[in-house]
């Protein structure tokens, strides 16, 4: 398994995004930039980020990063998933329910 954490700012000076690769397997957590599902469009940002312009283009980077390599995106904050995966479309290709 192989973890990575790239310190890339957006929310907050210093935020990070990780990656876990596994098996052929790749999952991308971007955390407070993409906190749900529903924020899965570069331009919906968190109304309390620091620094939005810079959510904004880490999004334009990390998304097309995960779909290209087939990637499952986590999230913390959901509250109907924990992972999910779409395709180029934005259409849902698999997910990770929350259990409750």
């Amino acid at each position: 398994m192989e973890l990575q954490c790239t310190i890339r700012g957006g929310h907050s000076n210093g935020h990070a995004v990780i990656t876990i690769e596994s098996k052929g397997e790749l999952a991308v957590h971007m955390a407070d930039i993409m906190p749900t599902h529903a924020h899965q469009n570069v331009l919906w940002v968190l109304a309390y980020d620091d620094y939005p312009m810079d959510s904004i283009r880490e999004k334009q980077k990390w998304l097309p990063y995960g779909l290209d390599n087939n990637a499952w995106f986590t999230f913390y904050h959901d509250g109907q998933f924990r992972a999910m995966k779409w395709d180029q479309n934005g259409k849902v290709m698999d997910e990770v329910k929350r259990q409750l």
